[in-house]
């Protein structure tokens, strides 16, 4: 969403710290590669007068650089805060306990069954995290605040900064990490005031999958919903939990069936659209002021408009389903997230498709565009809208149909499902998007930022903007 423009308001800077004791988790390691990825095209291509990348995205290493001159912090965007091969049973090193009276009472916290036994919690492998144990979780996430990443933290945050968790509370890690960060901030306004001070927002993830069954497995998507009210319940119990000033909760009553992998390579679940409509959490949080949050929790959920009168078998969702202005929601998902969207999306279809077949141009020449994107710069845009942005959209649409609001394959005139831009009844000359009204609006967009972006990456960027805000308004209006 930020690469398509989606601005969060009142920040310039956005710093993404993952914590999952999973350090090979595929998921992760893809999130990662498109971090990755959008800080190589901004470096390279973002120019102040255009909103594609607009928002930076650093890593505490990054700060650390303009800040210190130590260098001690990890270069990603991860935490690697116990990358633990061991089971419960070692980390706690049960055989060094001084009496048996504490060996039994861990054993009475903990079931200590056949290690053959999925379940058993003090013979978890920990190397893939907590497998659905938010109760193992909890002492190890303890940990954290011994890290170098966190003690930079402590000192890094600065007045206005704000702090947004997002975690899912029907397994292990979230539902125990976000509780030990509520607990860990709340420690360390001694020593910087300025985290007491910061406005806290969180999305609460629930249920909104399950896995396939497998009695090998530690994880089992029928205790999901009871993991989820448990973790609920103490939520709403625990004085602490008053310093979060938004509270935004999603879920998804949809099928969804994912293989049942712990963790590591093979956790590779394809995008989804909870994950999507989360994504609008964060924006919705930062467009609130501070006397807007108040000194009181605000709590939140996402709607769309109702899908049928069966309400567990929800169809694809399309751009309509999503409330209009004048509906008396606060939050317009239509025109802060999804004009974006579909601007990018006309953006990496002239970039895919148009461009190629038109490197001999004028056009192409002047902003040195190469056949072999793999061997400069442009590999970094390539990259980013193959792998991560087109295969993104691509899971969505074959996840059982979650969101498939483009024909993928489609004309650029069909591009946008529930809306043809040629319909009959209208001038077709006039109001189709072919190469002819793409070769006449970038050239003309060329020399009007000759001399103004001197740098021909950036200038291409700027005029793809150009381009894809002229292909938006042949449409109009969203459907």
């Amino acid at each position: 969403l930020l690469a398509s423009g989606v601005e969060l308001p009142g920040i310039n800077k956005l710093i993404p710290v993952i914590i999952d004791l999973d350090t090979k988790n595929e998921d992760t390691l893809r999130t990662i590669r498109a971090l990755q990825n959008y800080k190589a095209v901004r470096d390279q291509f973002y120019s102040d007068t255009q909103k594609f990348f607009k928002t930076e995205i650093s890593t505490l290493k990054n700060m650390e650089a303009e800040t210190t001159q130590s260098g001690t912090l990890n270069e990603d965007f991860q935490i690697e805060f116990a990358n633990i091969d061991a089971t419960f049973w070692d980390y706690m090193e049960f055989e060094k306990l001084p009496t048996n009276a504490d060996k039994d009472f861990l054993k009475l916290l903990y079931d200590n069954s056949s290690t053959n036994e999925p379940n058993a919690e003090l013979n978890l492998n920990l190397k893939v995290g907590f497998k659905g144990n938010p109760n193992v979780g909890s002492i190890i996430f303890n940990e954290l605040k011994e890290t170098l990443e966190y003690k930079y933290f402590l000192t890094a945050i600065q007045p206005g900064d704000k702090i947004f968790i997002i975690s899912s509370i029907f397994g292990g890690t979230g539902s125990s990490g976000f509780p030990q960060l509520i607990k860990i901030f709340k420690s360390a306004n001694q020593q910087n005031n300025n985290i007491g001070k910061a406005k806290i927002g969180a999305l609460t993830v629930l249920p909104y999958f399950n896995v396939s069954p497998n009695s090998k497995s530690a994880i089992n998507s029928k205790r999901f919903a009871s993991k989820a009210k448990a973790a609920l319940s103490y939520y709403s119990q625990d004085a602490e939990f008053k310093k979060v000033n938004a509270m935004y909760y999603i879920a998804d009553g949809s099928e969804t069936v994912y293989n049942n992998n712990e963790g590591g390579e093979l956790q590779k679940n394809e995008a989804h659209r909870v994950e999507l409509m989360g994504a609008s959490s964060l924006i919705h949080f930062l467009s609130l002021s501070d006397s807007d949050l108040g000194s009181k929790t605000k709590h939140f959920e996402y709607a769309i408009k109702p899908i049928g009168e069966d309400k567990k078998t929800a169809p694809p969702l399309i751009f309509s389903n999503f409330f209009d202005k004048g509906t008396g929601v606060d939050f317009n998902t239509k025109d802060i997230v999804f004009a974006n969207l579909t601007k990018f999306k006309y953006f990496s279809k002239i970039y895919r498709e148009f461009i190629p077949k038109n490197l001999d141009k004028d056009f192409s020449k002047n902003l040195e565009l190469d056949k072999d994107s793999k061997t400069n710069e442009y590999k970094y845009i390539k990259a980013f809208v193959d792998e991560h942005f087109y295969k993104w959209l691509e899971e969505l649409h074959t996840n059982q149909g979650m969101f498939t609001p483009f024909n993928l394959n489609g004309h650029f005139d069909d591009m946008v499902k529930g809306k043809n831009i040629t319909q009959k009844g209208k001038l077709y000359d006039t109001h189709k998007i072919d190469d002819s009204f793409l070769k006449n609006v970038i050239g003309k967009a060329i020399p009007r930022y000759n001399s103004e972006i001197l740098d021909k990456k950036k200038r291409f960027l700027q005029v793809m903007s150009d381009a894809s805000n002229e292909c938006f308004n042949k449409l109009e209006k969203l459907p």
